[in-house]
């Protein structure tokens, strides 16, 4: 019914949401550490290039992203399956 709707769809607002502010906010404050605690510079002096840094950090943030994204969709299917009885499509 109703709950089944509404837990679909803020479980896929969460989804697609929450990611992505991670992604921003950890991204940001990852760079900013870097910078203040100067940890780039003894990374950057070795034989690191500044787009492998980039890349590296990038590749990252987004496995971080993917696998939350698998986590939160696993909670939402479990939910709906838990409230539903068994899968619909959504």
């Amino acid at each position: 019914g109703s709950q089944a709707m509404i837990l679909k769809d803020f479980g896929l607002f969460l989804t697609s949401f929450l990611p992505i502010l991670f992604v921003i906010l950890v991204g940001a404050t990852l760079l900013h550490k870097e910078f203040v605690r100067k940890t780039i510079y003894n990374v950057l002096s070795k034989s690191v290039t500044r787009e492998e840094f980039l890349w590296g950090k990038f590749l990252g943030l987004a496995g971080a992203a993917i696998a939350l994204e698998t986590i939160f969709f696993i909670v939402v299917f479990c939910g709906v399956f838990f409230v539903e009885g068994a899968p619909n499509t959504l």
